[in-house]
Parts: structure tokens; C-alpha cells; sequence
């Protein structure tokens, strides 16, 4: 059984391929692929199970709430075999970290392993492959920002915070982070593109170039974030009163979010982004230059391999 993992990052187009897949997941079991989205990974007790093994520090057998999570996880996964499946394509990128806690402190997934060694778990056999898209730093911050202000009352933009990003611990920190854990995995990492193009490409990398093309195109605006003009709202709405019932403001935000079309939020100087860009050039540089080991770089125009 081939099992490949598509584990993001936040705010990376994997909304876009997961709904893709969705879409067409008799079709991919047709062809003896099936699809593990978000639906599949965080139903029931598994969507708690990562997290709270990553935050209690050990592994999920030693919690008798938990370790049947890994019993059902490992019988799914032998159903599949069974029933002729010979590859298992998960996309989850909750499995990498909680994007929310990035924003917060402005560290890059800092608990990534905790969070990966916790993955392991649900799987009786190491991944063939692991997929991650990488986002330069001021872009993710707008994008994550622009995202949980859709889901939560927040204040304005943190720049100061997000400058944090890429300083002591970046993208080469994830990457390792991920080899650590997955020693014997191929790690496959490309560029963020907004293009659909950029999905479907990324989609041949992992079920092949024949399958990805016939899957067809994905769908548009996919998790798309809020607009500059829909973060001004919506600062106004969190402002106006007490949001106790979180789904409420979602629902009132998702309106806006929709309504307000145009430019993204800009909240960065210029020499501010000439620092992150930097950094993000530089992390792509290292792992260029073999930094991890066992690690692939395409670049996002054409998913070609990248020397180095």
C-alpha cells in the first residue's frame, strides 16, 4: 500500500486540491486511489486526536480516550487494502500545526514535530512521499490573518508579531522537522502559486501527470480570504459587541467576507517585506543546497525538480 501525505501548509491552495478530490473520489478509487481529506481525518474523536497527543507531550496508545482513534485509523487503512485500494492520498494540513498558534506568537508551526510524531501514529506504515507547499512570510501572515478574522473577532494586524516570522525558526525548521520524523519519506516541497494551474501540477506529482489531468481543474476562490475591504468590516463587526456565540459572528462575517470583493491587505512597509522576502529566498536557498536530506524542490511554474 503506497501512502502519500499532502499536509499543506495553511493557506497554501489545499483547500482547492482537497475539494478537487472530493469531488472526484469514486473516480480517483477507480483508478485504486482513495481519499483521506479533512472530512475523512477529522471526523469523530480524530479530529482532536493530533492536537491533544502534540499538546500532552506522549504518545496516543498511553490514553485510553485516544488509542482507540489509532485502533479505527489502522482498520480503515487495512479496509482499504482489502477492498483494492493500493494508494492512500491524505490532505489534512491541520496535521503540520495550528496555523492559529502561528499567528499568535509568530512562530512558524513551532510544535511541527510534536504534531507530525503525533500523525504517525494514525498510520501503520511510514508515507511513501509527503507533499508541502511553502508560502513566503508576508503573504502567509495577510493570508492567515485574513483568514481567522473570518472565524473570530480579532484586533488590527500585528506587523511588529508577524516580523517574527522566518527569524529563529523558518521553513528550513519545518522541513527538518518533517525528515525527523519521516526519515525514510520522500519530501516533495514547492513554491505557493494562486494559479489552478499550480494544483493540478501539484496533483501530478502525487497520483501521476495522466490521472491529474483527467481529474480536471479545480475549483475557483477556494478558501478564499478576506479582502482589505472585508477586514475593515469586519474589524467593526468584532468591535461591536460581545460575539459569545461564534457562530453567529461566522456566519455574519462570511456575508461581508463575500460581499467585499478587492486588494489584499497591505500591512507591511517596504522595507519590511525586503527583510521577509529575504528570509524566505534564504530558506528556499538552504534547502536548495541540501540543507534537509531527502528532500525534493520544485519550482511552482512547472513542478520541475530544482538542482541542488
Amino acid at each position: 500500500m503506497q501512502l502519500t501525505l499532502h499536509i499543506g501548509a495553511h493557506r497554501t491552495g489545499s483547500t482547492a486540491l482537497q475539494q478537487l478530490c472530493r469531488r472526484r473520489r469514486d473516480w480517483l478509487r477507480g483508478y485504486g486511489i482513495a481519499f483521506w481529506g479533512p472530512r475523512t481525518m477529522r471526523a469523530g474523536r480524530r479530529r482532536d486526536f493530533v492536537p491533544r497527543v502534540a499538546r500532552g507531550g506522549g504518545p496516543g496508545a498511553r490514553r485510553p480516550d485516544l488509542a482507540g482513534v489509532v485502533h479505527e485509523m489502522h482498520v480503515a487503512f487495512a479496509a482499504e487494502a482489502e477492498s483494492g485500494i493500493d494508494h492512500i492520498l491524505v490532505s489534512e494540513e491541520n496535521l503540520l500545526g495550528a496555523m492559529a498558534e502561528t499567528y499568535a506568537d509568530g512562530t512558524l508551526y513551532w510544535d511541527a514535530r510534536d504534531w507530525l510524531a503525533a500523525t504517525a501514529e494514525l498510520f501503520p506504515v511510514q508515507p511513501d512521499q509527503i507533499f508541502l507547499c511553502i508560502r513566503d512570510y508576508a503573504s502567509l501572515a495577510v493570508s492567515i490573518y485574513s483568514h481567522l478574522i473570518c472565524r473570530k473577532p480579532m484586533g488590527p494586524f500585528d506587523d511588529q508579531r508577524m516580523m517574527r516570522l522566518g527569524q529563529s525558526r523558518g521553513w528550513v525548521d519545518v522541513v527538518r522537522d518533517i525528515h525527523t520524523v519521516f526519515p525514510d519519506s520522500r519530501i516533495v516541497v514547492w513554491q505557493y502559486d494562486s494559479s489552478r494551474q499550480a494544483v493540478s501540477k501539484a496533483l501530478a506529482r502525487m497520483i501521476g501527470p495522466d490521472l491529474a489531468r483527467e481529474l480536471g481543474d479545480p475549483p475557483r476562490a477556494a478558501g478564499r480570504s478576506a479582502s482589505a475591504y472585508a477586514v475593515f468590516e469586519l474589524l467593526q463587526l468584532g468591535a461591536r459587541g460581545d460575539w459569545g456565540d461564534r457562530e453567529a459572528y461566522r456566519e455574519e462575517a462570511e456575508r461581508i467576507r463575500g460581499a467585499l470583493p478587492g486588494p489584499r491587505l497591505s500591512p507591511f512597509s517596504a522595507d519590511q517585506l525586503k527583510i521577509l522576502q529575504s528570509r524566505f529566498e534564504n530558506d528556499w536557498r538552504l534547502l536548495a543546497e541540501g540543507a534537509v536530506n531527502g528532500v525534493e524542490l520544485c519550482d511552482p511554474p512547472s513542478m520541475r525538480e530544482v538542482a541542488g
